[in-house]
């Protein structure tokens, strides 16, 4: 063997022997449990949208991947109005929901996918109307469930996918401050 050779040979055999470390010490690493990700924030695991259409409020909930909520656990209610279940509301078959055996809450419906409920019907002559609903759901992802969430909602006439008011974006007049002078 030459010289150059040798270094060659020493030199792969070098590259082989740490790259193989570094595979068992990565593949000891790996073996262990891995925790879970962190759970998302709520309005993001589950995004809520309000719109008026002919006369109806509906609520749109786009359930995210490996998430869902409790079809029991929802709570409408309209201004001061006395607080409303789900099935106080004519809903179409999506909103009846499917059947899931919950580690915390045993055999229960539940929405693991988009959804629109029909919240009640908007009250004639009045320019706004005001929702607040009540849901909780769970992260399978995260294996974990959240806290009951209340979100409001205000909505006119035709309105179309509004935020709840807790997720507004602020004006842009509100932006800017006026500028007391201290003299």
């Amino acid at each position: 063997m030459t010289g150059m050779t040798r270094i060659r040979a020493f030199a792969l055999r070098s590259f082989c022997a740490a790259g193989c470390w570094a595979l068992l010490s990565s593949a000891a690493t790996a073996s262990g449990p891995t925790p879970p990700p962190a759970p998302l924030p709520v309005d993001e695991a589950f995004v809520a949208t309000a719109s008026m259409h002919d006369g109806r409020v509906l609520l749109k909930f786009d359930v995210l991947a490996g998430h869902y909520l409790f079809r029991d656990r929802f709570e409408f209610q309209r201004g001061d109005e006395k607080p409303a279940l789900i099935d106080a509301f004519k809903q179409d078959a999506n909103a009846a929901g499917k059947t899931k055996d919950d580690p915390s809450f045993g055999r229960v419906k539940v929405f693991d996918r988009p959804v629109t409920i029909v919240a009640g019907h908007a009250k004639s002559g009045h320019g706004k109307t005001q929702l607040t609903v009540v849901y909780q759901g769970c992260s399978e992802v995260a294996g974990v469930c959240y806290p009951p969430t209340k979100r409001t909602f205000t909505l006119a006439s035709g309105a179309k996918d509004v935020l709840p008011n807790e997720l507004a974006k602020p004006g842009l007049s509100s932006l800017f401050k006026k500028q007391v002078s201290s003299q």
